[in-house]
Parts: C-alpha cells; structure tokens; sequence
C-alpha cells in the first residue's frame, strides 16, 4: 500500500484531475468503479467520463509521498496544472483538507437551490432507517476484516464460519457477500462476488428442494443446512402450498373413511400415515361422536331405560353405558344400586 498523487488524464481534450490517497492502487479502482457505475462525486468528470469513454482517461501516479505531505502536494500539483480551470482539468476543489477553495460550479451543487436538500431536513424515519442501513458498515468489523473477507467469500469459504470467526451475524456477511455494505472496499472484486453470491444462492435453494421432496420437514431442512427457517418457507412457498392443498383433500379422505367405520389399522396403513397423525386428524370428530352419544345415552337413562336396553337401542357395548353413566351421571348409577337392593 502506496500512498501519493495521481492524475486522471484525458486523452482527447488533454484535461486531467488530481488527487491524493493513502492507498493509490485501490483509490484509482474506486474512481474507474464509480465511473462506471455513473456515481462518480464529480460530476464534470462523470459527464466527460459518459460522453467519451473510460478508455479516453488514463490513470496514473504522479509521485509517491509520506501520508503527512499529502494535502500540501495534492495543492501544489492542483495548482501547478490549474486543473480547477475548466479549460485545463476537472478538480472542483483547490486540494488538501483545510482551507480549500472550491470551484463555482461546486458551490452551487452544495448551497442554496442547487443543493436538492435546500431547505429541506430529512424525517426522523429516513433518518433512523439509514442508521440501521449502514448499522453494519461500521460495528464490528474494520477495513482490513472486509478486504478478507471478499477475498475468503471468493475461495469459497462459508458465510456462516466467518461470521463465527469475526462475531458478526451471518446478514453482515451475506450483505458483503451480495455488496450491499461496504460495497467501495475492493470495488473490482464486486461482480465475481455477485455472481457467486448469485450461484451460491440457486444452488441452496435447489438443496432446499431436494430435501423437502425426500419428506424432510422444514426444521430438519434448517437443521440440515444451517439456515433460517423463514427463509427455506419463502424459497419453498410454492411447494408447500402445493403439499397444504394436497394434505388437505387427503385430511378429508380420511374422515370420510372414518365415518365410513374404517378402523384405526386400516386408515394408517391405506393412507401411509402414523397413529398419532390419524389420532389428530379425526379427533374433532371423534369428541364430537362422544358428545352426541353421551347426549343420547343420559336422554334414554332419564327416561328410565336399563343400562341394557341401552346399549341394544343404541348398539354399544353395555359396559360402554356404564362408563358414561360413571362419568357424566353417577347419581344414576346410585339410584340402580339401591333399586336393586330394595327389590
């Protein structure tokens, strides 16, 4: 790492800009990445960049100096081009950090009405969602923690390790990984990163498939594969609404045979289900059948029926009458008792 001053120079017009950086290498890929991606800071630079081309602008170091003697050589080189001069380069401003004089055309994009904030304070929700935005820019991890790390996501390495490694959530990374933070460190590296990003991510969600074919439930799948359970529902939202209409005419299936007076062994083994799966299934109906017998059972009781003719009405088992009588009616059962004894 190099610190100095460079120049960006145009070919065809012999204009050029200077400036200065701790890091000569990586702050001319800034400006080539911002070029391109037409969000360079300098507008002047950006339109002439737009009109003719990055291969009209050569890019190059003017001299290597100590990080100290960077803003006095930045203005010196500034002034030596008069590159503030419209005619001869592109700087907007006379260098260095302190006492700087900015170009005319820089005034008015930063004060009064050329400045699209003029007179405007941004909302208390913008500004509490651009401080959870960049929350993780600027935690945990420093320049040289992310500079690693797009260089480990491009050998492969798992998101979930260098988040255990660096004490960060996996989001940190995967947003390094996808360049929505920290998106200006190591610019040249943001395409490859994408697209592994990209592939990395059809090649999860085809895992997330392929288990769920196999029967594996979306815990599992989480289990199996690390990942959050409210991402593998949004991949799978598809085929789990499939599978809900599928199980619910099955559901139906079910009761029907249920109804039907199918027993227990016959409906699991038919439908490939297991005991308590069958037990969930029919157990509304089923209490709802105990309401209504035990309804009837005390009806008939109350209008002095034995417990035998009963279970012949209502073709039961008469122990079956004795045990809801027991349940729901014992003063039946005393009065029988005693019945029996007077008589």
């Amino acid at each position: 790492m190099k610190s100095g001053i460079y120049c960006i120079r145009s070919v065809s017009q012999n204009k050029i800009y200077i400036g200065q950086s701790v890091d000569l290498n990586r702050r001319i890929l800034n400006h080539k990445y911002l070029l391109k991606k037409g969000k360079h800071s300098n507008e002047i630079l950006q339109r002439h960049h737009d009109k003719y081309g990055i291969n009209d602008l050569k890019f190059e170091t003017i001299e290597f100096c100590e990080i100290e003697n960077l803003d006095d050589r930045e203005r010196y080189w500034i002034n030596y081009y008069d590159s503030m001069n419209r005619s001869n380069g592109f700087n907007m401003e006379s260098g260095g950090n302190e006492n700087k004089k900015i170009s005319e055309e820089r005034r008015k994009a930063i004060t009064g009405n050329g400045n699209p904030m003029f007179g405007r304070k941004h909302s208390q929700d913008f500004i509490n969602y651009m401080r959870i935005h960049n929350r993780a820019s600027s935690d945990k991890l420093t320049l040289k923690n992310v500079e690693a790390i797009k260089r480990r996501l491009l050998n492969d390495e798992r998101q979930v390790e260098l988040a255990k490694e660096y004490d960060v959530t996996i989001s940190t990374i995967n947003k390094i990984a996808k360049c929505k933070n920290w998106e200006w460190v190591l610019p040249e590296l943001n395409d490859n990163l994408i697209k592994i990003s990209d592939e990395l991510k059809l090649k999860r969600d085809n895992e997330f498939r392929r288990l769920f074919s196999k029967g594996l439930p979306i815990y599992e799948i989480a289990k199996t594969t690390n990942c959050e359970f409210s991402t593998i529902k949004k991949v799978l939202g598809k085929e789990l609404n499939a599978k809900n209409s599928n199980w619910a005419l099955t559901k139906k299936s079910i009761l029907e045979d249920y109804k039907k007076g199918l027993r227990c062994k016959e409906i699991v083994n038919k439908y490939n289900i297991g005991k308590s799966t069958y037990v969930r299934i029919i157990s509304k109906e089923y209490n709802n059948e105990k309401t209504i017998l035990k309804e009837k059972i005390l009806s008939l009781k109350k209008l002095g029926m034995p417990n035998v003719n009963i279970a012949e009405t209502l073709n039961i088992h008469r122990t079956t009458v004795t045990e809801y009588l027991k349940k729901y009616a014992p003063e039946f059962l005393v009065n029988h008792v005693n019945t029996e004894v007077s008589g």
